[in-house]
């Protein structure tokens, strides 16, 4: 990612941080509208995943100028979610429902360019999250 991207991904997240419980409200909620057999994969209190994504998050967005050091938990979370059922094609489901609540949490939208820059990082993440999950089957 650029400097300006980085940027762009912390001022947004910033706004929000507050806010984090209803963001993962509205990212969950979104999921389970776009794939309400989603739902199934979460068992136990939704808040308390939240807060985990949310701390995922958090975490992530302060090392985006190192992402490489995060690269074998990314692999190893990604290894994870395959337990949980999760496919490829769900990883498009989670990016566009975090975009989506990302632009309901933040005052006026997310931009164009702060939009474009969510979506590097989440498909930088997405990457390597499903590098790690075909090791599962490749290894």
């Amino acid at each position: 990612m650029t400097s300006r991207e980085i940027q762009l991904v912390r001022e947004t997240f910033q706004q929000i941080q507050p806010a984090a419980g209803p963001l993962s409200q509205l990212f969950y909620g979104r999921i389970f509208q776009i794939n309400p057999s989603l739902r199934g994969m979460f068992h136990g209190d939704i808040r308390a995943q939240g807060l985990k994504f949310t701390g995922m998050l958090t975490t992530l967005i302060d090392g985006l100028e190192r992402l490489d050091r995060h690269v074998p938990e990314l692999k190893a979370m990604g290894q994870r979610h395959v337990a949980y059922g999760v496919v490829p094609e769900h990883y498009d489901v989670v990016c566009d429902s975090l975009l989506w609540a990302l632009s309901q949490a933040v005052e006026g939208g997310l931009t164009g360019e702060q939009k474009a820059a969510w979506k590097k990082m989440l498909e930088e993440v997405s990457a390597v999250m499903l590098e790690g999950a075909a090791q599962l089957s490749n290894g």
